[in-house]
């Protein structure tokens, strides 16, 4: 995106650009590169969200704790006493 930007390339002009390398790449997702680029913001990746999220010893101790005292409890109570959220995806 630098060369684009460096270049005097349009956000368009710098799509046509990456698709010809990625056809999977996005208008929005070019677009804003191009606009933070321009504005100076070199590391354009948000690295604060990237990977796992954090989960500390103590959350993985109560929820060792809750599961040992009853093996039968379902991941929502589990999730209710340790104030753990948990997404549970059901499939059909």
């Amino acid at each position: 995106m630098k060369f684009c930007v460096n270049g005097n390339m349009t956000p368009t002009d710098a799509l046509k650009f990456m698709q010809k390398e990625d056809s999977n790449v996005s208008r929005s997702l070019v677009f804003g590169w191009h606009k933070k680029v321009r504005d100076g913001l070199e590391d354009i990746i948000d690295r604060s969200r990237t990977g796992r999220p954090v989960q500390s010893e103590q959350d993985n101790m109560r929820t060792r704790d809750a599961i040992s005292e009853d093996r039968q409890r379902s991941v929502r109570e589990i999730s209710d006493m340790t104030g753990i959220c948990v997404y549970v995806v059901y499939r059909t």
